[in-house]
């Protein structure tokens, strides 16, 4: 994802978001940190990187 909220295309690098029934729903007693990590409907796991072409994804920082 972009720092717009775009998710990005094969080989674009940009914020790893996930979201699912198995992703964290908050951290305890902590909203603001919860807020931080769960913008427009993701969570940021605060890793960069890009997924390949076969939906593999690599982590570059």
């Amino acid at each position: 994802m972009d720092d717009d909220g775009t998710l990005l295309g094969a080989g674009q690098r940009g914020d790893v978001v996930v979201r699912g029934r198995l992703v964290i729903g908050e951290y305890l007693d902590l909203p603001q940190a919860t807020a931080e990590i769960r913008e427009k409907c993701w969570h940021h796991t605060g890793d960069v990187g890009y997924l390949d072409e076969d939906g593999f994804l690599y982590i570059v920082d």
